[in-house]
Formats: structure tokens, C-alpha cells, sequence
């Protein structure tokens, strides 16, 4: 609670300077709390990304299939190439890049191995979805830059309760490249939903 001051005020002042090549302005009209489930609550209160964690735990039931789903672009890059059919390893290694780095916490160098061999483990199906780039109007450019990614989705078959941190951060933090303009949002969800 104590950074929502500073990230209204950030809000503010990009309303006033406004979004676009015309630099239109915009206004701010609501603002509420969400719980760690995502719904509006009426009165802001401070959780941890372990709460959201637990909430999609508890939505997940023990072995039913999960869907794994970016309506909003998402860009993994492999060697400074999108990434076109992500896998579940692909989204796994970005989720945790994007929580260790978020959590400015020290993680041992085994994290990530121990992390990709439970997640290879998963019968999980292929990715299905298309292309999908997004433009952006850089001020500083003075032109629109086009960031490349992809849209949809794949199901885990037998369940991802293990994965509940991973994919939270995923849910909430993002993945991927441009997360700061919105981009990598992943929503889980029961597969056949």
C-alpha cells in the first residue's frame, strides 16, 4: 500500500502528458483495490504474490487439465528471435526469470534446472495461437515502434497446482519482453473452460 501514492501520482502525470503521436490526455476516473484474486474489492489492502499464488491453487483442482492462455501479446525472445510456439518450459523459464528479478532476492543456480525438469514432466499439449504485433508510439523515438509477439494458448493435462507461484507471476507480474507496456499477461484457467 505504501507504493500506491507514488504509482497514482506516476498515472497523473502520464494522463496530463498524454498517450500517442497527438500526446492526447486522458483522465482517471476509478480507483480500487483488487484482491489476489483479481476481483475489485472496496477498500485497498496490501497482499503478497504468495496470496495470489494460493487463490489460483485453491482454483485449481488436484489434477483437472489447466489452460495456459496470452490474449495480450507476448514476447519470448531465444537469441534476439521471437519465439513463435512457446512451450511450457519456455513460459516457465520466463515466469522465473520475471519473479527472481521482481523479488530481488538471491536464487540458487539450481532453481532453474530443478524448476525445468518437474515442468518437462508435465504432458502439456502444443501451443496453439498466431502471430500478433503490437505498436507503441515512442515520444522519446518521436516514431511508432512495432514489437513483435504471439497470441494463445496450450493445456497442461494433468494439472499445475505445483505451479501456482510461476503461474501467478505470470497472471500478475507478466512475462516476456514489454511487460512495462502491458505485453506477456497469462491467464490460467481450467482447460474447457
Amino acid at each position: 500500500m505504501h507504493h500506491a501514492p507514488v504509482a497514482l501520482q506516476a498515472f497523473e502525470a502520464a494522463a496530463q502528458a498524454g498517450l500517442g503521436p497527438g500526446r492526447e490526455p486522458f483522465r482517471i476516473v476509478r480507483v480500487c483495490g483488487i484482491s489476489p484474486t483479481g476481483r475489485p474489492v472496496p477498500e485497498p489492502r496490501t497482499w503478497m504474490l504468495g496470496d495470489a499464488a494460493a487463490a489460483l491453487a485453491a482454483r485449481l483442482p488436484e489434477g483437472a487439465a489447466v489452460r495456459l492462455e496470452c490474449r495480450i501479446p507476448l514476447r519470448i525472445l531465444r537469441r534476439g528471435r521471437l519465439i513463435a510456439r512457446p512451450t511450457t518450459s519456455d513460459l516457465a523459464v520466463a515466469a522465473l526469470r520475471r519473479l527472481t528479478c521482481m523479488a530481488d532476492v538471491a536464487v540458487s543456480a539450481d532453481l532453474a534446472p530443478r524448476v525445468l525438469e518437474g515442468v518437462r514432466r508435465l504432458p502439456a499439449s502444443r501451443w496453439r495461437g498466431r502471430r500478433r504485433d503490437f505498436a507503441r508510439w515512442s515520444a522519446r523515438q518521436n516514431r511508432s515502434i512495432v514489437l513483435r509477439g504471439v497470441c494463445g494458448s496450450l493445456e497442461i493435462a494433468h494439472g499445475a497446482r505445483a505451479l501456482s507461484p510461476l503461474l501467478a507471476a505470470g497472471q500478475w507480474l507478466h512475462i516476456g519482453k514489454g511487460t512495462v507496456f502491458g505485453l506477456g499477461r497469462l491467464d490460467v484457467g481450467k482447460a474447457h473452460d
